[in-house]
């Protein structure tokens, strides 16, 4: 099942990012640097497939650290 997640975050350093692991697999999910730690949030979306049943999500800073995350939300299937 393909799901839409929308992210707000923001980060003042260039590569850093988020691990997004859902079972044994694992998505990088990139951070550009937004200006600012506090104040300059940026959004995005990302699609993520996740298999048949249950599935749990788990959120991580990414190898050199991750940005600020202010709201991460899924979405129902895409559908065409």
């Amino acid at each position: 099942m393909l799901v839409s997640a929308y992210l707000r975050y923001a980060i003042q350093v260039e590569k850093m990012g988020l691990n997004l692991q859902i079972g044994n697999s694992r998505q990088v999910i990139r951070c550009p640097n937004t200006g600012g730690w506090y104040d300059k949030f940026e959004e995005t979306e990302i699609y993520i497939n996740l298999p048949k049943g249950q599935s749990v999500l788990c959120v991580t800073p990414g190898t050199n650290g991750g940005p600020i995350l202010d709201k991460f939300e899924l979405f129902k299937e895409v559908t065409d």
